[in-house]
C-alpha cells in the first residue's frame, strides 16, 4: 500500500499505515502495531482500525495520566498487550503504558534491569533503552539495540485505580437537568517533589454525568512528570471516549473555575477561569451524540493519585487541594450543591476529606513525610 496515516474507525485493509515496527496481540484477539515510531493502533477483531496511544506532534505533550490519544511518543518501536488489556510500549527512553481505560503512564515503579554483569534499580524513565518488547507473565523482555543484547525486567502491573478522596453534590432541584457544571477550585500547594520524590501524577477533577444512556465525562486539572495541563473528557456507555486537553500552567493559590458547558446540542466545551489572574483558557470542544441529553444535576469532586507504585506512597509528593460546592446552570440560572456524600475511597496512599467553613471541602493525598 501508500504509506502514511489515515483510516482511524474504518476498515484496516483500507488504512494508511508508516513503518510498522512491531506487531502485538491482545487476549480478545485484537492486533497492537507499533505504527511508525510515533503511534499505536489496533485492530479489533471486527477489522476496524483506531489509534490508541500516540498522535500528537508536540513534544510537550509528553505528559503521564493524561489521555493516550493526546499524548507524544517518540521511537515507539515495541508493543505488548497483557492479559488485563494493558498496552507496553518502548520508546526512545522509557517504557510506558496505556491502561484500559486509555490513560498513559509509566510503566511499573522499582524496575529491575537484569543487566549480564551486574543487577541495579532503574526507574521507568530510565529503563536502558528498550527497542522490541515481550511480555511473559510478569517479565518483560526488550532488546538493548545499542548494546546488542536482549534484556529483561520484572514488574508488578501498575495499579491505576481510582485512589484518593470524593465528595458527591446534589443540586436543589434534582429534576432539572443542567446546561453547565463547575466548581471554583483552590490548590494551597502545587505538588511539586522534593529531592527524592518522584514527579506527581494527580487529577483534581469534577466529574458529571449525562441525563440518557450511561454516558459520564470529567473536567480535571491535571499534572503529572510532564507537566501541568487542563483536560475535558466524556465517555459513553460503549466506553468510546471523546478527549481534549491542553497545558496549563495552574498554580498554588490562585482561584480556579472549571466549567464546562453544552455550547448547542451536541457540542460540549470546557474552560478554565483564573480568578487571580482574571483570565479565561479554552480547553476545547467535543462532539457528543446529542442522545446523550444534558448534564445530570449530580456531580462528584475528587483529587484522583496515579502512582505507578502504589506501595510507596511516601515517594509522591503531597497535595493540598479546596473544592467549593459545585455549581449547577441550568436556563440562565445558578445553583449551589449541596454535599450529598463525603468518602476516601480504599488505596495504600494517605487521602482524606473534610468540609471546612464555608462549605468548602478540603482534600489531602500524597505523603505526609515532608521535610
Amino acid at each position: 500500500g501508500v504509506a502514511g496515516f489515515s483510516g482511524d474507525g474504518g476498515p484496516a485493509t483500507a488504512a494508511k499505515l508508516g513503518a510498522v515496527f512491531q506487531i502485538a496481540v491482545g487476549r480478545d484477539g485484537s492486533l497492537y502495531l507499533a505504527d511508525d515510531g510515533t503511534r499505536i493502533r489496533k485492530v479489533n477483531p471486527q477489522g476496524i482500525i483506531t489509534t490508541v496511544a500516540g498522535g500528537s506532534p508536540t513534544p510537550a505533550l509528553r505528559i503521564d495520566g493524561v489521555p493516550a490519544t493526546t499524548s507524544f511518543l517518540a521511537n515507539a518501536h515495541g508493543v505488548a498487550v497483557d492479559d488485563r488489556g494493558d498496552v507496553y510500549v518502548s520508546t526512545a527512553r522509557d517504557v510506558r503504558v496505556v491502561t484500559p481505560d486509555g490513560m498513559i503512564g509509566p510503566a511499573g515503579g522499582a524496575l529491575q534491569c537484569h543487566l549480564a554483569d551486574a543487577q541495579r534499580p532503574v526507574s521507568a524513565a530510565t529503563v536502558c533503552g528498550p527497542e522490541g518488547l515481550a511480555l511473559a507473565g510478569s517479565t518483560m523482555y526488550y532488546a538493548d539495540r545499542q548494546a546488542k543484547r536482549v534484556r529483561a525486567f520484572d514488574f508488578a502491573p501498575p495499579p491505576m485505580a481510582l485512589q484518593g478522596p470524593a465528595t458527591v453534590w446534589a443540586q436543589p432541584a434534582a429534576a432539572v437537568p443542567l446546561d453547565g457544571v463547575a466548581s471554583w477550585v483552590n490548590v494551597v500547594n502545587d505538588g511539586s517533589p522534593f529531592a527524592g520524590q518522584r514527579a506527581p501524577s494527580y487529577f483534581v477533577s469534577q466529574f458529571f454525568g449525562f441525563v440518557e444512556g450511561g454516558a459520564k465525562g470529567a473536567i480535571s486539572l491535571g499534572h503529572g512528570p510532564g507537566g501541568k495541563f487542563a483536560a475535558l473528557q466524556a465517555q459513553g456507555a460503549d466506553g468510546a471516549k471523546r478527549e481534549v486537553g491542553v497545558p496549563f500552567d495552574w498554580r498554588a493559590d490562585h482561584f480556579y473555575l472549571p466549567l464546562v458547558y453544552e455550547v448547542a446540542p451536541g457540542v460540549l466545551g470546557g474552560w478554565v477561569y483564573d480568578n487571580t489572574a482574571a483570565r479565561w483558557t479554552l480547553i476545547g470542544g467535543l462532539a457528543i451524540p446529542v442522545e446523550w441529553g444534558k448534564l445530570m444535576p449530580t456531580s462528584i469532586t475528587a483529587v484522583i493519585w496515579y502512582g505507578p507504585t502504589a506501595e510507596q506512597c511516601f515517594e509522591y509528593p503531597r497535595l493540598d487541594v479546596l473544592f467549593a460546592p459545585a455549581l449547577g446552570l441550568a436556563g440562565g440560572q445558578t445553583s449551589t450543591a449541596t454535599a450529598v456524600t463525603t468518602g476516601v475511597n480504599p488505596g495504600p496512599c494517605p487521602a482524606t476529606t473534610s468540609i471546612a467553613n464555608g462549605g468548602w471541602v478540603r482534600y489531602e493525598v500524597g505523603t505526609t513525610n515532608l521535610p
